[in-house]
């Protein structure tokens, strides 16, 4: 049987520091590292929370090994970066459960107008229909400080999985009538050109690549 850990010293990579956005659901993040971990038990798995222009740096500085990002709708212009699609976010609208809003069977995109909207950073710069709604948009960049500012007001797009964890007993998911069921957003893994040539770091990939879409079928 091939000796995983072996290969690992072989390899010298010892370490994989892999950058995320905040909208990456805290679930998709632990399945990873589970799996990763399952079959390389001594590697150091390092995340580390950074903005898209942080993290398109440090992959080209190699300070990162990895991004796990969001698709905007454009490829990164720079040649030295590869990416590979790894499945979608299912992105819901959601209010506090004592919100106005909550209490409508369905809301419309004019009164979300009416309404504060919480953001991500990175979903600032995002070229998606419901980024920027209203008028009156609040931008922060830590997703568990967002939800405990929405249990006072307004209303947030956040993925669905994200959801799912007993905090969100707090919040309403809202039948918006312009919208559907849900917008997918594509997450994307991000690494530097020529690195999946080592095939450690490749097998790594697909590991990520197969775990994300997994979690991601939710």
């Amino acid at each position: 049987m091939f000796d995983y850990s072996q290969a690992l010293f072989d390899s010298d990579i010892h370490t994989l520091n892999i950058v995320h956005d905040v909208i990456v659901p805290i679930q998709v993040i632990a399945a990873v590292q589970r799996d990763v971990l399952a079959q390389y038990p001594h590697l150091t798995l390092n995340w580390l929370h950074r903005t898209r222009q942080q993290a398109l740096r440090m992959l080209k500085s190699g300070e990162a090994d990895i991004a796990l990002m969001p698709n905007r709708g454009q490829l990164f212009p720079e040649t030295e970066i590869d990416f590979r699609g790894v499945g979608s976010l299912k992105i819901k609208i959601y209010a506090s459960k004592h919100s106005a809003l909550s209490q409508k069977t369905g809301v419309t995109m004019k009164e979300l107008q009416s309404e504060t909207q919480y953001l991500t950073e990175n979903f600032v710069a995002m070229d998606v229909a419901f980024a920027k709604v209203s008028p009156k948009i609040r931008i922060v960049s830590n997703t568990d400080l967002l939800c405990e500012l929405l249990k006072q007001e307004g209303w947030a797009a956040l993925p669905a999985l994200s959801m799912t964890s007993p905090c969100s007993g707090d919040f309403i998911e809202l039948s918006v009538e312009e919208m559907g069921e849900y917008k997918a957003v594509g997450l994307n893994l991000f690494y530097r050109h020529g690195k999946d040539k080592s095939v450690m770091f490749s097998d790594m990939m697909s590991v990520i690549s197969r775990t994300c879409q997994s979690a991601l079928a939710f």
